[in-house]
């Protein structure tokens, strides 16, 4: 009985795990987002500029697909780009 209960108990932690986007979290999001918009606001040229944009774009879309409707998470994530002064 213990090793059904124990079992269910790992199953259930991974399942969990596995729902909340495999340690993605609105803060670790946030961390990757500013870190792309220094990389744009610290471009040197055009070019540099337009490829860390188009970086940046890329990963809001890649969240918005990951996130979609997902509230909390952008609420959240939002405060979190406040705290390194916003996208730019």
């Amino acid at each position: 009985m213990k090793k059904k209960l124990s079992f269910a108990l790992l199953i259930g932690l991974c399942l969990f795990a596995v729902s909340c986007g495999g340690g993605e979290s609105p803060a670790s999001c946030a961390k990757k987002y500013c870190e792309l918009s220094a990389k744009y606001k610290s471009a040197t040229n055009d070019e540099e500029r337009e490829k860390a944009k188009k970086e940046r774009n890329d990963y809001e879309n890649e969240l918005e697909k990951k996130h979609k409707g997902d509230d909390v998470f952008f609420k959240d994530f939002e405060k979190e780009v406040e705290k390194c002064g916003g996208g730019g």
